[in-house]
């Protein structure tokens, strides 16, 4: 199989049988963590976006060094799949963010 192919399967979740014939959805896991091959892809099962869990976010698929990569940026997969460059959400102590904002006068 192609290259191409192999990628688009892997990245939408599926993976070709032994028999490459049938496709299959790959094995998921609630938080990757980046280990194993670097070259190996693990999905994200979907994360809530609703408080009473009835709509979800898609499946997120990542080569392990790219899981690796995020969590070492300190950065994160929002519920939407999209990659942060900081968590979001309040902090752990539960005050709310604070944010510097400097104002000047317009020159």
């Amino acid at each position: 199989m192609q290259n191409n192919v192999w990628v688009r399967l892997s990245l939408t979740g599926k993976d070709l049988s032994a028999d490459g014939k049938s496709v299959f959805d790959r094995p998921s896991v609630t938080d990757p963590t980046g280990n194993g091959n670097p070259d190996a892809v693990t999905c994200r099962k979907p994360v809530p976006l609703t408080a009473t869990r009835t709509k979800f976010g898609p499946q997120v698929c990542l080569t392990n060094q790219q899981w690796k990569d995020i969590a070492a940026k300190g950065m994160s997969v929002s519920s939407m799949g999209e990659i942060l460059a900081r968590p979001t959400g309040p902090p752990a102590d539960g005050a709310f963010p604070v944010t510097l904002v400097e104002r000047r006068p317009p020159q």
